[in-house]
């Protein structure tokens, strides 16, 4: 079974729907990782600083309003701007709007986060085996 003793995750949202984070908050509490509910709608630059504040090894993010890959550069640029490397967990709905396309369609946008180094997860069962590989490479 899985357990999650070490982690201490900075848990936030890029939206104002606050169900999704508060499942996974509950589930990740139940394996004994202790979650720092950051807030909803938070500015990656907030995030990060209380991350670091409240200690955290790991940043999850739940977004659902097609900003995964902004939002996810940011918080990764900002955690290099205070010379920090925390691992980046992103779930939700992980599409954007292809500025580089005409399109004005969005698309998944997983590998490209991947590529930012960040963890993209399409559900919570890839978020839990996300942070229980991230667990063994912190401990």
């Amino acid at each position: 079974s899985m357990r999650l003793e070490d982690l201490r995750i900075a848990l936030a949202t890029t939206h104002v729907h606050e169900h999704g984070a508060y499942l996974v908050k509950k589930v990740l509490e139940g394996l004994g990782a202790e979650v720092i509910n950051i807030g909803i709608s938070i500015d990656a630059e907030d995030l990060v600083l209380k991350a670091l504040e409240h200690n955290a090894n790991v940043i999850a993010v739940s977004t659902y309003n097609g900003v995964a890959l902004k939002y996810a550069r940011r918080v990764l640029l900002e955690l290099e701007a205070k010379t920090m490397s925390l691992p980046l967990v992103i779930g939700g709905k992980l599409n954007e709007i292809d500025e580089t396309s005409n399109s004005g369609l969005p698309r998944d946008v997983s590998k490209q986060l991947r590529d930012l180094g960040a963890y993209p997860c399409h559900d919570l069962d890839a978020m839990l085996v996300t942070l229980q590989n991230l667990l063994c490479e912190i401990s």
